[in-house]
């Protein structure tokens, strides 16, 4: 497929998952064909209040479009950080930023069963 048949496909596939304006929404690698700027724009449409969980093997590219980074290790939420806490500790937004960074968090309690 053509760049430009992939990028009306992956914006069409945005479009329908926003028609039902829903709180989160799960994106996996989107708009990977887009520019950053063009990616943002699309990301940041008007209307209400939602929950985007990005999921990206290229965290750096996607600079700016997050509050938070997360680390799912093993099926569990290893980490959920405001995406300051990499910058504060120094360490770059990528998985190795990321990982490390989790492991420099104290382990959270476990929750009761």
């Amino acid at each position: 497929m053509s760049r430009g048949g992939a990028q009306l496909q992956q914006r069409t596939g945005l479009a329908a998952a926003l028609m039902g304006d829903p709180e989160v929404l799960l994106l996996d690698e989107p708009l990977r064909s887009l520019e950053a700027g063009e990616r943002a724009r699309l990301l940041k449409l008007p209307g209400g209040r939602r929950t985007i969980l990005l999921a990206s093997r290229y965290p750096a590219s996607e600079a700016g479009l997050m509050a938070h980074v997360a680390l799912l290790r093993d099926g569990r939420v290893n980490l959920i950080a405001p995406i300051g806490a990499l910058e504060q500790a120094r360490l770059p937004l990528s998985h190795r930023g990321i990982a490390a960074l989790a492991a420099m968090k104290p382990a959270r309690a476990a929750a009761p069963a």
